[in-house]
Formats: C-alpha cells, sequence, structure tokens
C-alpha cells in the first residue's frame, strides 16, 4: 500500500494524492500540499483499519470530510455494536 503527495506538473501548485492499494489506484487533487498531506495521513490511516473499503469510499467520496466521517461513524458503530 502507498499513499503518495505529488505536485503534477511540478511548480503548478496542485497537488495530488496518489494511493495504490493491492493493484488498485485512486487519486484526487488539493489546493495545498498540506491539505494534501492531511488528507494522505487520513486515507493511509483508514486503508489500515478498513482496508479496500477505504478505497472504495475516497473514490465515491466528493470530499474527503465526507469518506472521513463516514470513516468514524463506521468506526463508532462497530464499537458501540461489539459492545452491545
Amino acid at each position: 500500500m502507498t499513499v503518495k503527495v505529488r505536485e503534477i506538473p511540478l511548480g503548478s501548485g496542485k497537488w495530488y494524492v496518489k494511493i495504490d492499494y493491492r493493484q488498485r489506484r485512486a487519486s484526487k487533487s488539493f489546493g495545498s500540499q498540506e491539505r494534501a498531506q492531511d488528507v494522505a495521513d487520513k486515507i493511509a490511516t483508514a486503508i489500515d483499519i478498513y482496508g479496500m473499503e477505504a478505497l472504495r469510499m475516497f473514490r465515491a467520496a466528493g470530499t474527503i470530510e465526507h469518506a472521513a466521517k463516514d470513516t468514524d461513524r463506521r468506526r463508532v458503530c462497530r464499537e458501540v455494536g461489539a459492545g452491545a
């Protein structure tokens, strides 16, 4: 699994989060390097926890905030369901 932050093309100011997980690829663009790095960290954590499902959420989400909220909601639901 790799989650990379790249500026494409160099010097353009367009930053991309590029994901390669089990020969599946996805990418999204962001306006700043800081935002792209923050998203990359969240996605790497989500992939560690949820695997392929995190990649599907990343592709389907209009924004990464939606994917992050959905990931948090699922984790909480699983924890509550396991404790009940």
